[in-house]
């Protein structure tokens, strides 16, 4: 099955399902440039029902307003999030009520992991944390330190959020000719397998909307080996990721650390202070320049290390592997678990077993009456 299939029978045991109220996530594709047909009829309709439909399935809080561009021909894919900073105390805070409320076992961990007694208590307690204003939003915390701002579609600072034309962050893919010339294959947006070589425009967009929601870092790093992620006001301060960035059992993996890099061994997400790897296996990318076509070439240290032939990999991965149909419901859950564990909540409602099932039924038997129809 492709991934635009899956995605869609997904998407419509998630409205079956009723697990949340319809996702807050909403996509906005620019149109014209070099390649006016990438974003030709349908490929932003899918954007706004499937897989906003698969990130309101998961989260019953994930609300971003995200704009959609093609780019250069290097990064494959990147984006600009609009975010600020909180009092480590407020953003505890916030994810312990957020836990509470929610009653989500690795949501309530990863509270507790920030606790007074906790690892990433003593390292980052008087600090601030940098957060995305799309996760603020989810925590329900106040404005601060430029929360409210938003990027207009040039860049530029607006506000409020979800008005018109602001936007939590802004997502750039590749032109799809320059990522043919640099690599003799290009983007996929078929409803089929993704071709070996080509790399899914849905799976990138996936991951950089993960990022605007919050999964990123901006731990600063004294060595040349890595180098700090963010700039100005921000820099040096932690991330809601990073306070979740181990190199053992309660050890955070800090400046000192240089942030798990190769030498000193590998750093890895936990959500219950280092006692458990909680990516499935998989260990933070500690490339600076990484090549060509790698997510983020200067160097992505939230993103996990990828091993794309025969190995581990994720949404998140530092380097796309070309020819895979990967989703956040199809690596594993590594991805899924850290924005669970930095504030997006699993939706509590569960349908009667007899109406899911019904339904379902009913979704599969038009999925299957279309595929025979193409036959």
């Amino acid at each position: 099955m492709g991934f635009k299939q899956l995605l869609a029978l997904l998407a419509g045991f998630a409205f079956c399902a009723s697990l949340a109220d319809a996702s807050g996530i909403t996509f906005t594709c620019a149109t014209g440039g070099e390649d006016p047909d990438t974003f030709a009829t349908g490929t932003c309709a899918y954007l706004n029902s499937a897989v906003s439909a698969l990130y309101g399935s998961l989260f019953s809080n994930a609300n971003a307003s995200v704009y959609v561009s093609m780019g250069g021909a290097s990064p494959l894919s990147g984006n600009d999030t609009s975010k600020g900073s909180v009092t480590y105390a407020q953003y505890a805070a916030a994810l312990a009520a957020s836990a509470a409320a929610g009653g989500d076992p690795i949501q309530i961990a990863a509270a507790a992991s920030l606790g007074p007694s906790g690892a990433a208590n003593a390292v980052y307690g008087n600090s601030r944390v940098n957060i995305s204003t799309a996760l603020a939003q989810a925590l329900g915390i106040s404005a601060d330190m430029n929360l409210d701002n938003g990027f207009t579609a040039s860049g530029s600072q607006c506000s409020p959020i979800g008005s018109p034309g602001c936007y939590n962050g802004l997502i750039t893919i590749a032109n799809p000719k320059d990522v043919a010339n640099a690599t003799g294959n290009g983007l996929y947006f078929g409803s089929g397998d993704t071709p070996s070589g080509d790399y899914n425009f849905y799976s990138l967009v996936e991951q950089q909307t993960n990022e605007i929601l919050g999964m990123y870092s901006c731990v600063g790093t004294n060595s040349a080996v890595l180098k700090n992620a963010c700039s100005g006001s921000l820099e040096n301060l932690p991330s809601a990721d990073d306070l979740f960035r181990y190199s053992g059992p309660g050890s955070i993996a800090t400046v000192t650390a240089a942030v798990g890099r190769v030498s000193d061994g590998y750093a890895y997400f936990s959500y219950d202070g280092g006692a458990t790897n909680g990516a499935d296996g998989l260990v933070y990318n500690t490339s600076v320049t990484g090549n060509a076509f790698t997510t983020d070439p200067s160097g992505a240290f939230a993103d996990f290390t990828a091993n794309c032939v025969g190995g581990l990999y994720s949404v998140q991965d530092d380097v796309a592997c070309a020819g895979t149909d990967y989703s956040l419901l199809s690596d594993g859950g590594a991805d899924l678990n850290v924005l669970d564990a930095i504030g997006y909540e699993e939706p509590m409602s569960v349908p009667e077993p007899g109406t899911l099932f019904l339904c379902g039924a009913g979704i599969i038997a038009v999925f299957a009456y279309r595929r025979a129809r193409r036959a």
